[in-house]
């Protein structure tokens, strides 16, 4: 049962599964649970979607209290909760377009490494990229 999220994530109840697991794409695995890389080294996506984590926390706690002097109030509340899985939707699309601090890095290769280093595509730098005026390539 669909709860709520997105066409790549979401929230659903499964059987043998907590409530509102999260549940979407996964990566290909082996036998051992290794990652199952292709011939450039990237990750295969699995066949089929599956429970990627559980949302329940194992524990929540809080601590909140108010503190009244005349006409003055001021109230207060820490929470906390230990052992829930997320999916950051957000930081997804942020990657995604390249907008997040995790891809903020330029790389810079000689013309023999971006002809042997690959793109998730399975096309080299080289092909996929223009060279810099000095023969490197930057990405």
């Amino acid at each position: 049962l669909f709860l709520n999220g997105f066409t790549g994530s979401s929230s659903r109840i499964a059987e043998d599964q907590p409530v509102g697991v999260l549940w979407g794409g996964k990566w290909a695995r082996d036998a051992a649970g290794a990652l199952d890389l292709d011939e450039n080294g990237f990750p295969q996506q699995a066949a089929a979607e599956g429970a990627m984590g559980d949302p329940n926390p194992d524990w929540r706690g809080g601590l909140g209290g108010t503190f009244s002097w005349k006409n003055l109030s001021l109230s207060f509340l820490f929470e906390t909760l230990q052992g829930a899985q997320y999916w950051n939707g957000t930081r997804g699309v942020l990657n995604y377009f390249g907008r997040h601090v995790d891809s903020d890095n330029e790389v810079t290769l000689s013309a023999a490494d971006a002809a042997n280093t690959m793109t998730f595509s399975g096309a080299s730098v080289a092909d996929s990229y223009i060279a810099n005026a000095d023969g490197t390539y930057s990405f």
